[in-house]
Parts: structure tokens; C-alpha cells; sequence
């Protein structure tokens, strides 16, 4: 575990008690760091005299084990205990807040979670999504001196994070995220969850509030010639041609994908999408054609 060189495995001129000791410590450090660790401990309490060159050695070694046991930990819980990875997790981050590997990992671990783990460390890999973003497009790398392999993927994919996480709490932000994701030039902007979610969010944001307002204050003939009803049908059809743009493209995306679950969800994407569609062309004649061609076209 430990770049450390381990001495002869032999103490000259010292009692045979230590010695075994010390040879039984230089041992485990090759196949067994944290039975080395404790090994190493007992040598140190037992004998802090003399102050050789031999527990000196094995002092390096227990502070060095015991300064890295966080990150190890943190390491151990993101592969074994993902939703306490966040408890583990932060006294590292608070150590070192720039570490992009642990900040990424627990951004996805984020996504990964179900039910109420989800739902109680949503806000935290949101955040911590945010900062990597944040770091990498300053620059940061994984390894100092070491370029990402595929940056644009990265960013990618912590957006795509922050969007499916931050869509209750945030659905501006979200689709803001999305977006971004879906114009990277990464395998992301052919993913339909990207298009699903970014349609999700645009209602949320914007498309309820905007068409309970316009029920409201436009219910009349007389109303809707308005200036200010002129202006707000605009905003609505606005936000559903994103809407109708979104869903299309999920369900493009869903006929050609690989993934099961975007097969079977598109069947629901498609239902909304003739809704929207028929909302805002009085019928659905044309919508295969819109969904054939529509991710030619740029994004809306």
C-alpha cells in the first residue's frame, strides 16, 4: 500500500523479542498493510527505544497508514456502501475539496442510488456534480500533468447528473444542465433519457405555471386579443414546441438505443408528445415525419 522501503527484515544487536516483532511487521506490509498497521503500532508502543533507523521506519509507516485510512475508506465505501460513501467521503473532501475523483464518483454514486438514499443525497451530488463541472472547465484534471481522456464526456455526464437530480428542487437549473449535455459532442446527446428529462423540466420550469396563468387570465375571446394574453399564448407555445422538440428526439433516440427501460419508457414519451403535438397543429398528421427527421435539426 505504501511506496515505502522496508528495511532488512532483521534487527542487529537487539533482543529476539523485537526482532520477531519487526520481522513479523516487514512481512505483512508486503501482503497485509492493515495487519502491518497494527503490527507496527504494537512495535511502537513497545519499544520507543532505541530511536533506530528501524522504528523510525515503522513510525513512517503507521503515520503514513493512518493519514491515508480516510481516503482508503472513502474508496472502499463508493465500491461496497454507496450511501454512506457520502458520510465516509467527507472528511476527505474536507481535506482536500478539489479532489475531481471523489467528487465524480460521488456525483455518480448519487445517480446510482434508489428510493430515499436517493432522495437524501440528491442535494449533495447535485453539488458536488457542480463543483466538478466547475474544476474541470477550469482545467482540473484526475492526475496533475495527466489530460482527461474524454473531457467532453465528463462534463457531459456530471450535467446529466445535476439535471436528473436537481429536477423537483430546481427544474430551471435541470434543464439548463440538460441541455447542456444533449449539445456536447458526446455519446450523451443521442441518449433519450437527456431529451425525456429536458422535456420534464421545461414543464416543471415554465409550462405549468405559464398555462394555469393563461386559463386564468385568457379564458375569453375577448382576453385572448389582448396584448398581454398575445404575449403569454406566446410564451406557452414557446415552451411546448421545446417540449414537442425534447420528446421527439427521446423518442428517436429510444427506436435506435439499446437500452431496454428507453424502449419501453418511449411508449409514454411518444403519448405526451401527441398531446403536445396535436395541441399546437390542431392534429398529429406530420408528427412521424417530425420525429423522423428531427434529430437533424438542431436543438430548440
Amino acid at each position: 500500500m505504501l511506496a515505502l522501503p522496508v528495511l532488512a527484515a532483521a534487527i542487529p544487536n537487539q533482543d529476539e523479542a523485537r526482532n520477531a516483532l519487526y520481522r513479523s511487521f516487514a512481512e505483512k506490509v508486503k501482503t497485509d498493510p492493515a495487519a502491518a498497521y497494527q503490527v507496527g503500532k504494537e512495535f511502537v508502543t513497545k519499544y520507543p527505544t532505541p530511536d533506530d533507523q528501524y522504528l523510525q521506519y515503522v513510525k513512517k509507516y503507521v503515520a503514513t497508514y493512518e493519514e491515508r485510512q480516510p481516503l482508503i475508506q472513502c474508496g472502499q465505501a463508493l465500491k461496497e456502501n454507496k450511501a454512506e460513501a457520502f458520510t465516509i467521503c467527507k472528511p476527505v473532501l474536507a481535506k482536500t475539496p478539489d479532489d475531481l475523483s471523489i467528487l465524480a464518483s460521488l456525483a455518480n454514486t448519487g445517480l446510482s442510488l434508489t428510493g430515499d438514499d436517493r432522495k437524501t443525497h440528491s442535494a449533495d451530488s447535485v453539488g458536488y456534480a457542480r463543483k466538478a463541472i466547475e474544476l474541470v472547465t477550469a482545467g482540473k484534471t484526475f492526475e496533475a500533468g495527466k489530460p482527461l481522456p474524454n473531457k467532453e464526456l465528463l462534463l457531459a455526464s456530471l450535467n446529466y447528473i445535476v439535471g436528473a437530480l436537481s429536477l423537483e428542487t430546481d427544474p430551471a437549473g435541470a434543464a439548463k444542465a440538460l441541455v447542456s449535455a444533449a449539445k456536447s459532442e458526446s455519446d450523451y446527446k443521442k441518449v433519450p433519457q437527456v431529451y425525456s428529462l429536458l422535456a420534464e423540466a421545461y414543464r416543471r420550469a415554465e409550462y405549468d405555471k405559464l398555462s394555469q396563468e393563461l386559463g386564468a387570465k385568457c379564458s375569453t375571446a375577448e382576453q385572448q386579443e389582448t396584448p398581454d394574453c398575445k404575449a403569454l399564448t406566446a410564451k406557452v407555445n414557446d415552451v411546448t414546441d421545446r417540449m414537442i422538440d425534447a420528446l421527439a428526439r427521446a423518442v428517436a433516440y429510444a427506436s435506435t438505443s439499446t437500452d431496454a427501460n428507453a424502449k419501453t419508457a418511449s411508449v409514454g414519451w411518444k403519448q405526451s408528445l401527441a398531446t403536445l403535438y396535436k395541441f399546437r397543429k390542431g392534429s398529429e398528421d406530420g408528427m412521424e415525419a417530425y420525429i423522423a427527421g428531427v434529430t437533424a435539426k438542431p436543438l430548440q
